[in-house]
């Protein structure tokens, strides 16, 4: 038996006649609203020691470090999930330097060449959401300025505040949203209305970070994020230190395996090169 979708989750157990009302009021087309999920590599990253996201846990033990940006095409519009490293860091082939040293990030190929070998306008995407507020997730933001910013209010405040580096932001990567239509969320948001595309809260690693549930024609996925830094920590059950919040990070991570659960939806752990390794990346796509 097919697992449950949100769809039929949020519906709850309502009378027959409603949902049969429901089932003749959408559009044959509805199961299919989302038409893929195209992966951009948007940055790469080296680490000589992963206990910094696994604490007490593979110690000096090295790792790539995948930095993904998710498009996603609905039957209403495009949508961008995260947008990474900026393109500019293209400039230091090098790499940056963080952690002490134990940390390194790179962009070799940049969201906008990717966006424009897909014939795809950043102006075309009208709906922008990032996981986290953080630099390697907010690095092109200012390209979508036409697009609706969708953020969790705590995230919104935090970035804005007197002190925005407490949190590890760095504004610089996303002035330019202050130009943004914003919507400044509670709780979860049904991006097209139809329950194909739900962001929902999954506060710890930053006080307003967030997930994304998407129903693609193949089966439910859920953009997860740093809720989890590699599938590694799902297993050991590992949260950094660095953390905004570990408590918040270990109920979101309940919540977020529960509602897996349920539908059936694979998580995606963006930053696990293992699994980023069986993704298929722009211009090929996820269906």
């Amino acid at each position: 038996m097919k697992k449950p979708t949100l769809r039929n989750l949020t519906s709850g157990l309502a009378a027959l006649p409603v949902a049969m009302a429901m089932v003749i009021a959408v559009s044959p087309n509805a199961l299919a609203a989302v038409e893929k999920i195209t992966v951009f590599e948007c940055g790469q990253a080296i680490t000589s020691d992963k206990s910094i996201f696994s604490p007490g846990i593979e110690a000096d033990v090295a790792s790539d470090i995948a930095i993904n940006c998710y498009l996603i095409t609905h039957d209403k519009g495009l949508m961008i999930w995260d947008t990474g490293l900026a393109d500019g860091l293209i400039n230091k082939p090098e790499g940056v330097s963080l952690a002490g040293g134990k940390l390194k990030i790179f962009v070799k190929k940049t969201l906008s060449a990717q966006m424009k070998e897909m014939g795809i306008k950043p102006d075309q995407v009208k709906h922008m959401a990032f996981s986290h507020m953080h630099p390697d997730i907010t690095g092109n933001s200012s390209a979508f300025t036409s697009a609706t910013w969708y953020v969790q209010k705590p995230e919104f405040d935090a970035a804005f505040s007197k002190d925005p580096k407490k949190y590890r932001f760095n504004p610089k990567t996303y002035s330019g949203l202050k130009n943004n239509k914003t919507v400044k969320l509670d709780g979860k948001r049904d991006v097209f209305g139809d329950g194909s595309v739900v962001i929902m809260p999954a506060p710890g690693h930053t006080p307003g970070s967030q997930v994304l549930y998407v129903e693609l024609p193949s089966g439910p996925v859920i953009l997860a994020g740093d809720l989890w830094a590699f599938e590694t920590n799902r297993i050991n059950k590992s949260i950094p230190e660095n953390d905004f919040d570990i408590e918040a990070t270990r109920k979101s991570r309940v919540k977020v395996e529960a509602l897996a659960k349920k539908t059936g939806a694979k998580i995606w752990v963006m930053h696990d090169p293992g699994q980023n390794a069986t993704m298929a990346h722009a211009p090929q796509s996820m269906r």
